[in-house]
């Protein structure tokens, strides 16, 4: 399988630095990028190829021309890879809005709803990068 990232491609369950890989078929793979920034405050790193086995980084290199042979190819080289964000003061339900009839309707919401409104927002931080929060 090999995989060509476009701004339309969604990688389900690829997580960043860790890559807790949860979709089974990107479990082993490589991974090439662009760019890598690792969290350490080091310059970014060009051109890098990222080997996953099981689900978690086997290693780090250099991109090496055999890598576009591979046949679990993730091409990213295009794009620059990072760590998982932290979001350290979100509102998962209240919208922050002066909106009185608004702030009303959020204050007096029934816990059935509130818990949707929640779970779409921690979704939509998964999906943006963003892994831990802080409400």
């Amino acid at each position: 399988m090999r995989v060509k990232i476009n701004k339309q491609t969604v990688l389900p369950g690829i997580r960043y630095k860790s890559m807790d890989v949860m979709d089974k078929k990107y479990s082993s793979a490589t991974v090439l990028a662009g760019y890598l920034i690792d969290g350490s405050g080091s310059d970014a790193k060009k051109n890098i190829c990222i080997k996953i086995e099981n689900g978690k980084f086997s290693k780090i290199r250099d991109i090496e021309s055999r890598d576009y042979k591979n046949q679990n190819l993730i091409d990213l080289t295009d794009y620059t890879i990072f760590p998982a964000l932290i979001d350290c003061h979100v509102h998962l339900f209240m919208s922050g809005t002066d909106n009185q009839e608004i702030r009303k309707q959020q204050l007096t919401a029934d816990f059935s709803h509130i818990k949707n409104v929640i779970k779409k927002h921690i979704k939509q931080h998964m999906q943006n990068g963003v892994m831990a929060i802080r409400d």
